[in-house]
């Protein structure tokens, strides 16, 4: 009897042992943050610095020699992202940097139905900016960039990084896009077109298009839409 006694009891802590072994191990399997927010955050100086390395100022002649005024951002060692309403109908384009010479693209191609276009160069003047995994989501703090040309007769004022918060997403179809767009708190400016919107990591969640007259907020292409508009093929915008 003694002896069925010792080994129920071992059983049963055996039994107590393995629960709490497996309740552990599911502790141990939690998942963590999602990528977008398992990143340490930047300081403002670090998110100016990375903006002012990775974009440009991008200066399209049209063929009726208007002069379209915008910014882009670098992807990759030979691309450069920006919006297709900048790039336009170009003659001529030259990309600027703070911290290199203007350079001249040896290639464009432009998006069937989203404002976005992709300028190919030898060699990027700048350092290439990483696009983040997934969308922001809304209350998030973010930072937009780019070169506005508001000054007296359309003069740039340089570079602007400034801080907003995502508000939402809305239907892009009735502004031209294919899918939803990103909503910021801040309006861009003329000039600032094509310019890239960074999460806190300082990575690319949206590139700015244009903003809502009635409300003075900017409308971002997220960067969700970014990586399907780029997995598919574009063609050559019309030259003079």
């Amino acid at each position: 009897m003694k002896g069925w006694v010792r080994g129920h009891r071992r059983l049963t802590r055996l039994a107590v042992f393995t629960l709490l072994a497996a309740a552990v191990d599911m502790v141990l399997v939690t998942p963590t943050l999602p990528a977008r927010l398992d990143t340490a955050p930047l300081t403002v100086k670090q998110i100016e610095h990375r903006v002012t390395q990775g974009t440009v100022e991008v200066m399209a002649l049209q063929c009726d020699l208007a002069l379209n005024h915008g910014t882009g951002v670098a992807i990759g060692r030979d691309r450069i992202l920006t919006n297709r309403h900048v790039v336009g109908q170009p003659r001529d384009v030259d990309l600027a940097a703070d911290i290199a010479p203007v350079v001249r693209p040896r290639g464009m191609h432009a998006s069937a139905g989203t404002d976005l276009a992709v300028v190919d160069v030898d060699a990027v003047p700048v350092t290439p900016l990483p696009l983040a995994p997934d969308d922001p989501e809304p209350g998030e703090r973010v930072w937009m960039a780019g070169y506005p040309h508001d000054g007296p007769g359309g003069t740039s004022k340089g570079l602007v990084v400034q801080p907003a918060h995502v508000l939402d997403f809305v239907d892009g179809r009735p502004m031209g896009q294919p899918g939803d767009v990103l909503r910021i708190d801040a309006t861009a400016r003329a000039g600032m077109s094509g310019g890239p919107v960074l999460d806190a990591a300082g990575r690319v969640v949206g590139l700015l298009f244009g903003v809502q007259t009635t409300t003075g907020d900017s409308v971002v292409l997220p960067v969700s839409l970014l990586r399907t508009t780029l997995s598919v093929p574009m063609v050559a915008p019309p030259r003079c």
